[in-house]
């Protein structure tokens, strides 16, 4: 089977494309997304499809105007309509936390040209490569179910669907596709430098394991990640129903409480569950929410007396009281 066909198989498996979509396709300049695009693009006709290339000029180095222009160049080639912006906070922010500064950046540019252009699909080419590197990397660092799913074939965001369809092709695969065809792209020279610790996980970590370890440490990684999501899916689907279930919100939607007695009936993983929905549903994210806190949180409600308080990321408290558990703004 070749790439075409092999991508459009994981595709429609995925159900990640439907006729008559309009879809913004993130270009780099990088391999996966020249190739994302080219293949895209030999699939437009049979999907029905409304392309428009986008690129986000992050201005963090010196040969992002020219992979501007490339991908500039490449969208004309295609016939395909191009809109790029330029982030021109990038040179001026702090370093601590630039790669997330710049992909959320990136990110409400998509969302922005989707809304513009009435757009419901934003393609993006993470590949089989970085979904491995992604899941050692939690790994390394410390995660749960919910981390160790890593990269997915769809995700919703907004009422925008963010598919990947080259989540399951390896980076080599690309590359040789994109040789064959005689396509350029443009290489990050940061791609090669060991002091970011996604470089180092894949120049030396991978590698290492791959020789030393198990030569299909990539497809294990991928698996294992595959594996997962179905099973958080299904314990997600229930966390769900049960905090629609459990959950007493105020008026205001700032304050959350659950009954004590009927908590305690439950299953450690779904307790956790319902204080990650709970999170959730206060803040819009579980950023900086950890393993730590779900022990504090426990903690809480079976050893410490009424009245205690836990404090919580992003200004959320937790208190608990002589039947509930609260949970709220500070």
């Amino acid at each position: 089977m070749n790439i075409i066909s092999k991508i459009k198989k994981y595709i429609c498996d995925n159900r990640l494309l439907s006729q008559g979509d309009v879809v913004i396709v993130g270009v780099s300049g990088g391999a996966d997304s020249v190739a994302l695009l080219h293949i895209l693009h030999s699939l437009q006709y049979e999907f029905g499809l409304q392309l428009y290339v986008a690129h986000f000029n992050h201005q963090l180095r010196r040969g992002s105007n020219t992979d501007e222009k490339f991908v500039k160049k490449l969208a004309q080639q295609l016939h395909l309509p191009c809109i790029t912006e330029s982030w021109a906070q990038g040179s001026s922010q702090s370093k601590g936390s630039l790669e997330e500064l710049a992909r959320e950046a990136r990110i409400q540019f998509f969302m922005k040209m989707a809304k513009s252009h009435k757009a419901n699909i934003i393609a993006l080419a993470h590949n089989k490569n970085d979904l491995a590197e992604t899941v050692l990397m939690r790994i390394v660092r410390g995660t749960g179910l919910q981390g160790m799913r890593s990269i997915l074939p769809k995700r919703l965001i907004q009422k925008c669907n963010f598919i990947r369809p080259l989540l399951e092709t390896p980076r080599e695969e690309i590359e040789n596709y994109l040789h064959k065809h005689k396509q350029s792209w443009r290489n990050d020279p940061s791609n090669q430098q060991t002091k970011f610790f996604r470089n180092r996980i894949r120049l030396e970590l991978l590698p290492l394991l791959t020789k030393d370890y198990n030569q299909n440490i990539t497809d294990i990684l991928s698996n294992l990640s595959k594996n997962i999501s179905v099973d958080y899916d299904f314990l997600e689907q229930k966390g769900c129903e049960l905090f629609k279930k459990m959950a007493i919100i105020d008026k205001n939607k700032k304050n959350i409480k659950f009954s004590l007695q009927k908590y305690t009936t439950h299953h450690p993983a779904l307790k956790r569950l319902l204080i990650r929905q709970t999170f959730q549903y206060l803040k819009g994210n579980t950023k900086r929410f950890t393993f730590s806190h779900y022990e504090e949180i426990e903690d809480l409600i079976e050893n410490r007396p009424n009245g205690s308080v836990v404090d919580l990321p992003q200004g959320i408290q937790s208190k608990k009281y002589n039947k509930y558990i609260n949970f709220y703004q500070k």
